[in-house]
């Protein structure tokens, strides 16, 4: 999957959770419900393993980060 296809699949995903800010560096504001709904969809879709301690905004802080994080979890 090419960046720009997994900028616009992350983007869908979180659309229905946050509204998704237009620079992929802005901060997402998910609240932790919505963090733990996001993660299981991650899970579903990429097939990996989301595990507690990985919640974090390192990883989840915004959209750039988050699909960072996809990339490495996909390897």
């Amino acid at each position: 999957m090419s960046g720009a296809e997994l900028e616009a699949a992350l983007r869908e995903l979180l659309s229905a959770q946050v509204e998704v800010p237009a620079d992929p560096g802005a901060p997402l504001a998910l609240p932790s419900l919505s963090l733990v709904v996001v993660a299981e969809e991650l899970e579903a879709r990429f097939g990996f393993v989301v595990a507690a301690r990985e919640l974090v905004a390192a990883n989840f802080g915004s959209l750039a980060a988050l699909g960072e994080y996809c990339k490495r979890k996909s390897r």
